[in-house]
């Protein structure tokens, strides 16, 4: 905190990740974009938000506040989809009989399956065109 009450910068203008961590290597098999790191405040909010549902009796919507995550942390340059995602998964894995349509799928189609949006709400507000990011590259390789 200073003068200006409380600071915040996201953590790709004071972090760097080098390009041959394990993350990172791991990461460009899949496609999965990284610039920082897993996300731990998503991992974070997730897990208490569990706990707040399971102990207080809260009807609360982890696949809302995980897209909540990914709006703010991609919109401020924080973390990426990758990373929010494997911050997500990482707290779903620890939440007992978490619904499995929340679960990360780390693959170049990583972009289909948002739950709770729909692919066609994805397509109609997200993709470029209606169309995910591999569907762009395999067009540009002509690859089907």
């Amino acid at each position: 905190m200073n003068d200006l009450g409380l600071t915040w910068m996201p953590a790709s203008s004071v972090y760097d990740l080098a390009m041959n961590t394990g993350l990172q290597e791991a990461s460009e098999d899949t496609g999965g974009l990284v610039l920082t790191g897993t996300a731990g405040s998503t991992y974070r909010f997730l897990v208490h938000a569990a706990r707040m549902r399971d102990q207080w009796g809260i009807d609360l919507d982890l696949g809302l506040i995980r897209a909540g995550m990914i709006a703010m942390s991609l919109s401020a340059g924080h973390h990426s989809f990758h990373e929010v995602m494997r911050g997500a998964q990482l707290a779903l894995d620890a939440v007992p009989g978490h619904d499995p349509a929340l679960d990360y799928q780390d693959n170049w189609g990583r972009y289909w399956n948002i739950h709770p949006l729909t692919e066609q709400e994805l397509r109609a507000h997200v993709a470029r065109d209606g169309l995910f990011l591999d569907e762009h590259a395999r067009a540009l390789l002509d690859v089907t």
